[in-house]
């Protein structure tokens, strides 16, 4: 292994690798090509040195992108038409796909993709990260860092970099995830708000029931466009929590899925009013008929071609409630979710009941997320120097 000054002035480091392989590679200075020797040299003699690779970023994100939806092999990705659990010929969900096709498309790309991936180090990434913590949140940001954490191991794997960079950066830090961050009064309906968003709209209507399932529930929109009549149990007044609608992109299927954590899959008790409304919703819902697994599923909430409604339904039903209501404040319909909750609180239900009914997975994301809404102050340090004292 020597370096050597060429006639344009530059320093060469010429050497074999493991593998007998000639490398040449040229630097500025002969300081950066004396460290590039020393550091070349031992992983040479530790049979570790990989050969730079004029590969880029971008080559490498589409060849990861297309393994996972089975590009690359030759297969083509055939989830079933209701976007649950994929078929044989698929790996990974659809919601996932669409997620990581943005995640490529839209930042690592324009951000990293020109760059050869021998290039890039922990410094790159991170300065990436930031630009993208601008255009999304801290807890989107991240996910896309993941992404390209996984892309890059490809890349380790198939020898184009020796490390992976991506797995030293410094993620963004966020809220403890779940449903985000501390809900205040402001964030949430009344019960008398409630009542009046309700009446405000026609009996036996999905506008209605769009309000009434997630204030009465507490389910996510999400869980209330996907529930279904199969888990709807009218009789025992029982909402079984199944399935999940996720968003999906324009002129894709729906995608409908079950839960992906445990907690999430819970059953809820129907209060009466609300099972009078499902009844009369009932006789007239049309047909859906969608396919998940290895079962068809009619919905609860379906259109009059049969297949679900946008989550902006559920919105705009709220908006014109809110209107017609004369209410001042305009909450999403996951603020239907979060006053449903904090409506317990307020009358002393028990955390972990009002935990389990929201489908967190545990307590203390609940005790977090409604700590305004929570009366209960704890006795136990006075109870425990009661006790020790007595005996003194």
């Amino acid at each position: 292994m020597a370096v050597t000054k060429t006639v344009a002035g530059s320093w060469l480091v010429d050497f074999r690798d493991q593998h007998r392989r000639r490398i040449r590679k040229t630097f500025k200075t002969h300081k950066e090509a004396v460290e590039f020797q020393k550091e070349a040299l031992a992983q040479v003699v530790k049979r570790e040195y990989v050969k730079p690779s004029p590969i880029t970023v971008a080559a490498v994100a589409d060849k990861w992108y297309g393994r996972k939806a089975g590009i690359d092999s030759g297969q083509d990705e055939q989830p079933n038409s209701a976007g649950g659990q994929p078929t044989k010929k698929a790996s990974y969900w659809r919601s996932s796909l669409i997620d990581w096709k943005n995640h490529v498309e839209n930042y690592i790309k324009p951000q990293l993709g020109h760059l050869k991936v021998y290039d890039l180090d922990v410094e790159r990434i991170e300065g990436a990260l930031s630009e993208w913590n601008k255009r999304v949140s801290p807890k989107m940001a991240n996910k896309v860092l993941t992404t390209m954490t996984a892309i890059l191991d490809l890349a380790k794997r198939y020898k184009y970099i020796k490390d992976n960079p991506a797995k030293d950066a410094e993620r963004l830090k966020i809220a403890t995830e779940d449903d985000g961050d501390e809900v205040t009064r402001d964030m949430v309906y009344t019960e008398a708000e409630i009542g009046k968003l309700i009446r405000a709209t026609e009996p036996g209507t999905v506008d209605r029931l769009m309000i009434m399932l997630p204030a009465l529930t507490g389910v996510r929109i999400g869980e209330a466009l996907g529930a279904t009549w199969q888990f709807m149990d009218i009789k025992d007044g029982i909402f079984h929590v199944r399935l999940n609608l996720a968003d999906s992109d324009k002129g894709t299927p729906p995608l409908l899925q079950p839960p992906k954590t445990k907690s999430s899959k819970r059953d809820i008790p129907l209060p009466v009013e609300l099972i009078r409304e499902l009844k009369i919703w009932k006789l007239k819902c049309p047909k859906s008929d969608i396919r998940v697994d290895d079962i068809t599923v009619n919905l609860v909430f379906a259109r009059d071609d049969g297949l679900p409604y946008h989550r902006n339904a559920a919105s705009d039903a709220l908006d014109q409630a809110i209107v017609k209501a004369e209410l001042t404040k305009r909450l999403t319909p996951h603020g239907l979710r979060h006053s449903f909750a904090s409506q317990l609180l307020d009358r002393n239900k028990p955390v972990a009941e009002v935990s389990y009914l929201l489908g967190h997975k545990d307590s203390y994301t609940t005790q977090r997320m409604y700590n305004h809404f929570c009366k209960e102050e704890s006795t136990a340090t006075q109870e425990l120097a009661q006790s020790i004292l007595s005996g003194s």
